[in-house]
């Protein structure tokens, strides 16, 4: 399956998912499969908008082979007083998430200073090597997460690597079943594994 970018994927423009740059509209549940450290959705500098109400969207990140593996990637930076333009915000019923590798594995990797924003539940099964670095949400630099509704489940393990969620950057942050404003919403949470924030 081809991956998810800020605009004009073959595949998704002759399937008339993608109708304009950078909008995917899912009509139908659907599967995007990848074994890249990039994901099946690559954020950038350009906004990214997935619609997919009502429905259910999985990503299938499996690799087989040593090596990074992430469900999603959002890699957008922009410094100084540049305009933040490159959200990437997905609309779904559910989004799921299953990252299994045999090294570096992240479920949702945000290593940008943009806004990753979905509305709906997501669910999160992360799975990687015992020797490896593996978490299910990864944050850093000074981008945004912001979720609804989460369950998300990193497989037992004595590895201190092995992570739920961790908040690595100086600016990132992290929102899940609240908006930046601390209000809370009523979506269901539930994270099994460890939760880690080792910056400032």
């Amino acid at each position: 399956t081809s991956r998810i970018t800020s605009g004009n994927v073959g595949e998704y423009v002759t399937a008339k998912v993608e109708k304009s740059e950078g909008v995917y509209t899912f009509t139908k549940d659907s599967t995007i499969k990848t074994d890249s450290n990039y994901g099946a959705i690559l954020g950038d500098n350009k906004p990214i908008t997935i619609n997919a109400a009502d429905k259910t969207l999985t990503i299938e990140a499996k690799k087989t082979a040593n090596g990074f593996l992430t469900g999603i990637y959002h890699g957008g930076s922009v410094f100084g007083n540049t305009p933040k333009n490159g959200t990437i915000t997905i609309t779904a019923k559910t989004l799921n998430i299953n990252a299994e590798g045999i090294g570096k594995t992240y479920g949702i990797y945000n290593y940008g200073d943009n806004l990753l924003r979905v509305h709906g539940d997501t669910n999160i099964i992360v799975k990687g090597a015992t020797g490896s670095d593996v978490t299910g949400i990864e944050a850093a630099l000074s981008g945004t997460t912001q979720l609804d509704g989460l369950i998300l489940k990193q497989e037992k393990s004595s590895n201190a690597e092995h992570r739920a969620i961790r908040n690595m950057g100086k600016g990132s942050r992290i929102f899940v079943n609240m908006d930046e404003s601390g209000v809370l919403g009523t979506s269901k949470v539930e994270i099994q594994g460890n939760i880690l924030s080792d910056n400032e």
